[in-house]
Formats: structure tokens, sequence, C-alpha cells
């Protein structure tokens, strides 16, 4: 393990898109009066407990403060403030529930380059009559990746572009920008595809900023990583080889988001027919995959759509039933349940 410190890189976040958001609103309990007015009352304090980055100002973040529950539990989406940490009253006089409150240094939506963004979401509960106080932490809340590709993966794929899905959206990282730029998302899962095809996933956490080093290798189980520390974030050097498209089965296609192109090997068990998957070799349509025999319902198996008369040819239900096919195609919602539309590549075992 090696220990550095990252210099110089949070100072200079900038906050226009929150001065912008603070410009169109502010504080609002007025024009909550006129909801629930027979609510109870609650008041809120809010402070930064502290910080954990150099060269930021929480004054100047942008807060805003939404009810997500009434006193009762029930789901509302009620604004009480939206503007900048600073302009806050002290006390915040709100109607009684859940609170969602977010201070943050820049409000740019994920996934965006050089975008870290700093601040604190925290979710409490405010009680008619009594007086709640919040502290937040100043801390870096999205997750950074630098993505360095081995001149073996640029070569393979020179033709291509990285694209990086997030449930949040999709974002370009050309290979010439290779370990020259920090990518910003949510964390959680994100999935990085080339010319269309899903390659790998990396689950990343807050506050961490990965430097992901892509080979093109045909050692798929290859994986080193060193740690880096600093007081506000850890940076961890992580390798990542990659040769083939990789081939999913069933269970794995159907975790991936709607949008990826993937190749998925799996056992024709039937097609769907009105919302059900029989054994009917008169529809043409569709063929469903599965990972085993047994007992089936639409959420733990791929239907597989077939648009031209070839692939019905070709992976006609009564040709193909019991037999494993491979098939590339792109995931999206369809017959109810997760499936594999626009069927580019197939083959049958």
């Amino acid at each position: 393990m090696k220990r550095k410190v990252l210099m110089g890189k949070i100072a200079s976040i900038g906050v226009c898109a929150a001065a912008m958001l603070a410009a169109s609103c502010n504080w609002l309990p007025e024009s909550q009066k006129e909801k629930e007015s027979d609510a109870p009352e609650a008041t809120l304090m809010l402070s930064f407990a502290g910080t954990k980055a150099s060269g930021l100002n929480p004054d100047e973040f942008h807060l805003t403060v939404v009810r997500t529950e009434n006193e009762n539990n029930a789901p509302v989406s009620d604004t009480f403030y939206c503007g900048k940490f600073r302009n806050r009253p002290a006390e915040m006089k709100v109607k009684a529930g859940r609170y969602l409150i977010s201070a943050l240094s820049d409000t740019t939506s994920m996934p965006a380059m050089e975008t870290p963004v700093y601040g604190d979401k925290v979710s409490v509960t405010a009680t008619g009559g009594g007086k709640s106080e919040v502290k937040l932490m100043c801390k870096m809340i999205n997750s950074g990746v630098k993505f360095t590709f081995s001149p073996a993966f640029a070569e393979r794929y020179s033709s291509g572009t990285p694209v990086i899905i997030t449930p949040q959206g999709k974002l370009s990282y050309p290979i010439s920008r290779s370990g020259k730029d920090i990518a910003y998302f949510d964390s959680g899962t994100i999935y990085f595809t080339i010319d269309g095809s899903y390659l790998f996933s990396k689950e990343l956490i807050a506050g961490e900023i990965r430097h992901l080093k892509i080979d093109a290798s045909s050692d798929m189980g290859g994986l080193g990583f060193t740690i880096s520390l600093d007081e506000s974030v850890s940076e961890v050097e992580d390798i990542q080889k990659v040769d083939e498209i990789p081939v999913l089965n069933v269970a794995g296609a159907k975790e991936m988001p709607w949008g990826l192109s993937v190749t998925v090997r799996g056992k024709v068990v039937g097609v769907v027919s009105n919302g059900k998957i029989v054994d009917e070799a008169a529809v043409s349509s569709n063929i469903v995959l599965a990972d085993h025999n047994g007992e089936y319902t639409l959420a733990d198996v791929l239907p597989v759509e077939l648009k031209n008369s070839q692939q019905k040819k070709d992976l006609a239900f009564d040709s193909v039933a019991g037999k494993y096919v491979t098939v590339k195609g792109t995931l999206e919602k369809r017959y109810d349940t997760t499936s594999l539309l626009n069927v580019t590549f197939y083959s049958v075992q």
C-alpha cells in the first residue's frame, strides 16, 4: 500500500450550475401554507459539522430541502427550500414529515467529465412541535474513474469509442484521452462498452477515485490493485484485462440495464404467447432462453425477439427447442420483462 496526497484537485470546483438554480428558487414556506394547513409544524436547523476537503466554501453550496413523506408516512414532494446554503433561515419552519436534505458544491447531472461533487445528502424526520439539528459533512459524494488503455487494447479497438453506461445516463471516454481525464459517476455499478458491446462492469464507491487500467489479454481472471489514501478521497489503481466479448448466461443478462448490447447463451425452453411461456411451434416472433430446465416465469427467462424471415427460419422453435443458442442483441423491455431485441448474431449448439 502506498500513500500520497492529491494536491489542488478540489480547489477549483465551479458552482455555476448551483448559482443558476439559486437565482430561480429560494425559501418557499409560504407556498406550502395552503397545503395540509392543519399539519403540525416542525423546525429544522442545518449546519456543516466539518469538512474533509480543502479549498471549498460550504456556504456557497446549493441547498435543497424536500419533504418526501408527510407525518402519516404518505409520499409527498414538497420543496421547502432551494438556494444557497448561506441564505437558509437559521431556523427553518417546515411541516412535520420525512425530508431529503441535499447540500452540494455542483449540481451537474452525472455522469460528467472532471466534475467531483462535494457536500452531503441526508434523510431526516422532522417531528411536529420538535426541533431537529442536522449536521452535514463536506465530503466527496460521487465517484471518479480515470481510464488508461494499454497499447494492445487501443490497437484491438482502434475503430471504437468506449461508452460507459449507468442508470443516470451514458458517457463517452475516447481512447485518445487515455490516462488524461477523470470521469465522474454516481456511486453504484457502471457498465463499460465499446462498439456497442458490453465488456465488463465495475462497482464504484462514493468518495473513491479509481484509476482503471484496461488491457487486452486472454487472461480474464487477472486483477490487481494498490490503494493510495488522502484526507478527502481514496485512489484505487485497478487493472482490468479483457479479450473477447463476454458471453453471459440468462441470469447475468437479466441483471444488466436496458440499452446494453450483450451476447447471451441459453437453452431454448419455449416461446412467449399472450404473456405466457408456452411450447408452441406456431409462434415465430420469439424464442425464450433459460439457464436450466424447470418451471419458468417471465422474471427468470430471456425472451429473444426474432424480426426477419431468416432469423425466424434459423431459430424456429421446433428446430431449436431444447438446444443451446448464443445470441447477440440489445437488452430492452418487451413481453413484460427484460428481453433481447435487435439480434445481430446467433449460433446454435
